[in-house]
């Protein structure tokens, strides 16, 4: 509570998944002054008398009312929003700081007055746009990939301004339904079907990226951005399991490596012919920072594909 001179009212009250006796030790030990707003703000939620900043970044729609104020935008809902953005003021976030949540008012609430629904927010014209290109609606909005929905990752994509993440942009979009272009006229596959494609896969807090041209590598994508090369492309073996060594570095277990076995997608009565589009259907660590995933492709155009003697594309 302001002042110091008591503590919340309530001590056993749960806000933000955290008791608030847990928040007041949080705020006591607490180094740096630039995230002391947040705590006025958290101790204004246990009961405190807190006051808001005098230069708030909020409310979120300015003079205007909150549209739906129980919508849920990234877990919270635009009430909760609306609150904290009247407890934090556009000096909050502007000293460097090794917290990656502690953002600039623009940077922490345009995407969610946007979300909200108010008046006069539009995305950057910068920014990644949707998940599934203009005019496409997105099929799966609630799945969960790389620990948000769907739906929250279209908005961040919305507002990402960094050109380099939109890659991992176009990942997610994949990994939530966006329909794919490469549907081939032919009814069987080929291994040149292949060739200058990137093929995605979700599990967990992670999602993964599989292409096999020259260029063509096994990489994972974590949840925290950082991104891991399995290996690079290295051929077929008996052109039904592609290789991927020369990865990065994994301590003593040296560098990581990877397989992908492509995968005829067996036709049954019940599924009217294969798919239309290879995707992957597993990724599996069985030995340390060594991978295999499956690759199911429309049946192959002839037999010795299913044989094979190695070879590239």
């Amino acid at each position: 509570c302001q002042g110091g001179k008591s503590e919340a009212p309530d001590p056993d009250l749960l806000v933000r998944r955290e008791t608030c006796q847990a928040w007041e030790l949080h705020s006591r030990l607490e180094v740096h002054e630039v995230v002391c707003p947040f705590y006025n703000m958290v101790g204004a939620q246990c009961g405190c008398k807190n006051k808001p900043a005098h230069d708030a970044c909020g409310p979120l729609c300015g003079g205007a009312s909150l549209p739906d104020p129980k919508k849920e935008v990234y877990g919270q809902t635009c009430d909760s929003w609306n609150f904290m953005s009247t407890y934090l003021s556009p000096a909050y976030g502007i000293e460097p700081t090794e917290n990656p949540d502690i953002k600039s008012c623009e940077e922490q609430f345009a995407d969610i007055a946007y979300a909200c629904g108010c008046p006069d927010i539009k995305p950057p014209t910068e920014g990644c746009g949707t998940l599934c290109g203009e005019g496409l609606a997105l099929p799966l909005p609630m799945k969960v990939v790389n620990a948000r929905t769907c739906q929250d990752l279209e908005l961040m994509s919305l507002f990402e301004k960094d050109t380099k993440e939109c890659i991992r942009y176009e990942i997610f979009g994949t990994l939530c339904g966006c329909p794919r272009s490469d549907v081939y006229e032919e009814d069987c596959f080929k291994l040149e079907h292949l060739q200058n494609e990137t093929y995605y896969f979700g599990a967990g807090g992670s999602a993964y990226s599989v292409s096999f041209d020259d260029d063509g590598y096994f990489a994972q994508v974590q949840s925290n951005g950082d991104l891991f090369v399995i290996g690079v492309f290295n051929g077929f073996d008996n052109n039904t399991v592609a290789m991927f060594g020369g990865g990065a570095p994994c301590g003593q277990y040296g560098p990581r490596s990877g397989s992908v076995s492509i995968v005829e997608d067996v036709l049954t009565p019940e599924s009217n012919g294969a798919s239309k589009s290879p995707e992957i259907t597993y990724v599996i660590e069985p030995l340390v920072c060594v991978y295999q995933a499956e690759l199911k492709v429309p049946k192959f155009c002839d037999l010795d594909q299913r044989v094979g003697s190695g070879g590239d594309i």
